[in-house]
């Protein structure tokens, strides 16, 4: 039987990610898993025991390792791999591993830290996606960085594109990417588990706040645009009554599903406009309440709605002020992938 740890979930899709993969290894038993929080500082799950499918798990609030936990583990991992990489055969990968690591998009040194075993030969590592942001290049990495306050982007960057390599990872999630049809169908199998998923007390891992059905409206995921200072509420209200416009000239109604940093929800109540309350990652909600089809600016889940649920995903980008239009802009390798998912509304389809 082996144990599969995986670090640093922080999001639904982490979780989603990981889960798709696990469940095609055969004698996986136990899942560890290590949450780090989110943009408010509040975790994705509580700690607990329970059950995920056939697998047992444990939901962990990660702490930070000191550099002696890891440090002469990764040494002995590289050297495991070198030998790996200069004598193929006899360290071939289907090796019946006892402990599987998984990170996203990047294998992560000090995660060696969490693994139950010190024997590094007995350890196999794989990366799960973190949703758009592992296929975002420099330029996107720098401006994300500069919007968040964080230093030393550009060799963060370098370091992570360097420990994405499969002398690092024995496998990887790149569904996002690649949208082939057996990753979309182990994705959604991911959610369906995940959906049903409970506790030991009985507590489901996802409650929703209250039954949601969005057949025949639009699900708008918004952007925090007024919490960024990037447009007032008058702005930002107007901005929304005008998509809600667009849709209403359809026979649509329009949903809104706030980011996890917006704090408007009464604001915009106030105002006519009709935002969800449900805490579930967006792509579990999708999963059960099946909106026609989704909407948002730059968003990660029109990709994933896109991807995952062949929903009509469309991006009302071009009809934010110039100095907010800047700020979220698509850039580098990600606008490729998003022109190839997100149907672009411009100023004169209004």
């Amino acid at each position: 039987m082996r144990i599969v740890v995986i670090c640093d979930v922080v999001s639904g899709f982490h979780l989603i990610s990981a889960i798709s993969h696990i469940q095609v290894l055969d004698d996986c038993s136990f899942l560890d898993i290590h949450l780090l929080p989110g943009i408010k500082g509040s975790y994705l799950l509580p700690e607990g025991r329970g059950r995920i499918g056939h697998l047992e798990f444990k939901v962990s609030h990660q702490v930070s390792r000191r550099a002696s936990e890891w440090v002469v583990r990764f040494v002995k991992f590289s050297f495991v791999r070198m030998k790996r990489a200069i004598y193929p055969v006899r360290f071939r990968r289907t090796r019946d591993f006892r402990v599987i690591i998984g990170h996203h998009t990047y294998f992560k040194p000090a995660s060696l830290a969490y693994s139950p075993t010190s024997r590094m030969t007995d350890i196999s590592t794989f990366s799960f996606e973190e949703g758009i942001g592992t296929y975002g290049g420099m330029k996107h990495h720098v401006h994300a960085a500069r919007r968040e306050g964080r230093q030393f982007a550009r060799t963060k960057y370098l370091l992570r594109k360097g420990l994405s390599h499969d002398f690092w990872l024995d496998s990887s999630r790149t569904f996002l990417k690649t949208r082939s049809d057996l990753e979309r169908d182990q994705y959604r199998t991911a959610i369906s588990t995940l959906l049903a998923a409970r506790y030991e007390s009985g507590a489901l891992l996802f409650p929703a706040s209250a039954r949601v059905d969005l057949k025949g409206a639009v699900l708008f995921f918004s952007s925090p645009l007024y919490d960024l200072n990037l447009m007032s509420m008058p702005q930002y209200i107007d901005f929304i009554k005008r998509v809600e416009a667009f849709y209403a000239s359809k026979g649509k109604g329009l949903v809104l599903k706030l980011h996890p940093m917006e704090s408007c929800s009464e604001t915009l109540r106030g105002a006519g406009i009709e935002v969800i309350d449900d805490p579930r990652p967006v792509e579990m909600l999708i999963s059960e309440a099946q909106p026609d089809s989704v909407a948002g600016l730059s968003s990660g889940a029109l990709i994933t709605a896109n991807a995952l649920f062949k929903l009509q995903a469309r991006s009302f980008l071009a009809w934010l002020t110039e100095t907010a239009r800047e700020q979220l802009k698509v850039r580098g390798e990600l606008k490729e992938i998003f022109e190839g998912a997100v149907d672009f509304i411009g100023l004169n389809d209004e």
